[in-house]
């Protein structure tokens, strides 16, 4: 087993080919005999989406589903408690609870609705916010980042059982 580290940082999301070349001896002395390329693929570069369910592409997030905050990377559970998801009150709307004894490393926080309606929250994130390999957030600059959600969908209203009447089908 032979591990390899480059000197310098890979770009991320690169082909990348590593020449074994001819004549290289192992520790017991047998050489290779030709180049051997071995290739791989970097990872991603480190970021952070959002994610919500719509009505349509250029609707707000609908309150009553979750908001996912998924990363490119996994990242160390401890840091994501400083998370924060703000209503203009400064009211905090807690993620799903994360144990770092038993998930230590996350790829994704989810926030629960249901949410205010035509609200605007503000997704807070630590400044030093990095992976498990201590890459920094690529788009730390987009962080706070506003989130506009839509109004309730009319169907979401209701607070009880309701039936839907058909006057020309037979009712049910």
């Amino acid at each position: 087993l032979l591990a390899l580290r480059c000197r310098r940082p890979l770009p991320p999301d690169t082909d990348v080919r590593l020449v074994w070349g001819r004549d290289i001896r192992s520790a017991t002395g047998l050489a290779t005999r030709e180049d051997r390329v071995l290739a791989f693929k970097t990872r991603p570069a480190f970021s952070a989406r959002l994610r919500c369910q719509r009505v349509n592409p250029q609707a707000a997030c609908l309150p009553m589903l979750p908001l996912e905050l998924r990363f490119t990377a996994e990242v160390p559970a401890a840091p994501l408690k400083a998370v924060r998801l703000l209503d203009a009150s400064g009211k905090a709307y807690p993620a799903d609870p994360i144990d770092p004894a038993t998930q230590p490393l996350v790829r994704e926080l989810t926030f629960r609705g249901p949410l205010p309606e035509r609200a605007r929250l503000t997704l807070q994130l630590p400044a030093d916010l990095r992976d498990d390999a201590g890459r920094a957030l690529e788009n730390a600059a987009s962080f706070p980042l506003a989130v506009p959600l839509d109004e309730y969908p009319p169907l979401a209203k209701f607070s009880g059982a309701f039936g839907i009447l058909e006057a020309h089908e037979g009712g049910v």
